[in-house]
């Protein structure tokens, strides 16, 4: 994904429920206790896009994190 994208998507949502928690990076820079600002986020997903959940689908307006099988079910 491009800045821009990130930007926008990340715009549309909470910077956190972007990210892996299950991550290296997410886990040395203690992003539990204080998540990062939006442009740290971004600058360390575009250095590494597994820092980020994965998929992520637009639909519209409105995207879909990570495998949400609930959310696929919705999908028209």
């Amino acid at each position: 994904m491009t800045k821009d994208e990130l930007e926008e998507i990340i715009d549309a949502h909470n910077v956190s429920a972007f990210l892996n928690t299950r991550h290296a990076v997410f886990k040395a820079k203690g992003w539990k206790e204080k998540p990062p600002t939006k442009p740290q986020a971004i600058a360390d997903i575009l250095k590494d896009n597994k820092v980020m959940l994965r998929p992520i689908i637009k639909i519209g307006e409105r995207y879909i994190v990570e495998f949400d099988k609930e959310a696929y079910g919705k999908i028209k």
